[in-house]
């Protein structure tokens, strides 16, 4: 075996090991605190919210687990178990050329993964979230999103491989300062980019709904929801959640509860 391989696959065990140790910590912490809220919330958190937030938070971690496993199989698998090098043959075959080979195979993996993940997407969605209040999308609803989210990734990311691979194979010893700069350059743009637009396509929601519901407190109720703290993006191992479901002042004081208790 190669030693680059065996290092891949030390840092590989090693890192997934880790985060199971830390997940099953976090686990056995939100449920030594889950009989009682803390002295200093009693007042503003019932129990029944607290006990609920803390199920919430062990069934999260808990499928963030599951979600980590089938991830490190599905990264051997594309590495040591040849699946890019699959893609990277099948497409030499066709002769498009270096860099449109290049471009080929980074998309074709990327959206295999992506369908890969897709049925863990669902689950998370229509199975956990939905168990616990929190799902407000339908399935209509949630394959829209996945398409715009394709589409866009697209938009994005076929430029800047292309760019990418193209600064490789002709910007010379110091390629990879040239693509260090284009991907600080990107990454800028899009922390300016993306609460911009962001922000104003909640803002037509929100003027669509009030014209459709004519209830003139509802754009209150609306600001209230997208504009809170989730308290479960804190607590699953799942990063950051792009549904924008409404929860109540007493959960994120929860987690500040459960956060103080660490």
């Amino acid at each position: 075996m190669h030693p680059f391989t065996t290092l891949f696959l030390a840092v590989l065990g090693v890192s997934t090991m880790l985060q199971i140790w830390l997940a099953r910590r976090h686990i056995a912490n939100v449920q030594a605190h889950r009989a009682e809220v803390p002295a200093a919330f009693r007042d503003a958190i019932p129990l029944e919210a607290h006990q609920k937030a803390a199920d919430y938070t062990v069934t999260g971690v808990r499928f963030g687990l599951f979600e980590l496993l089938v991830n490190a199989l599905f990264l051997l698998a594309w590495t040591v178990g040849g699946g890019v090098e699959l893609f990277d043959n099948f497409w030499r075959g066709m002769d498009l050329g270096p860099l449109l080979t290049g471009v080929a195979v980074i998309i074709s993996a990327v959206f295999v993964m992506g369908l890969l993940e897709l049925p863990l997407a669902i689950w998370h969605t229509f199975a956990v979230e939905q168990r616990f209040g929190f799902n407000h999308s339908t399935p209509r609803l949630f394959l829209i999103d996945t398409v715009k989210q394709t589409l866009l990734s697209l938009a994005l990311g076929l430029p800047l491989a292309a760019v990418a691979l193209w600064l490789m194979s002709s910007a010379g010893t110091y390629w990879w300062l040239y693509l260090w700069a284009v991907w600080i350059s990107f990454s800028l743009v899009m922390m300016w980019a993306y609460p911009a637009f962001h922000r104003t396509a909640v803002q037509q929601i929100h003027s669509a709904r009030r014209r459709g519901a004519g209830d003139p407190h509802s754009g209150v109720a609306d600001q209230m929801r997208f504009s809170r703290v989730r308290a479960s993006s804190s607590w699953t191992a799942r990063g950051a959640q792009d549904t924008a479901t409404p929860i109540s002042p007493a959960w994120a004081t929860t987690n500040a509860s459960y956060s103080s208790t660490r």
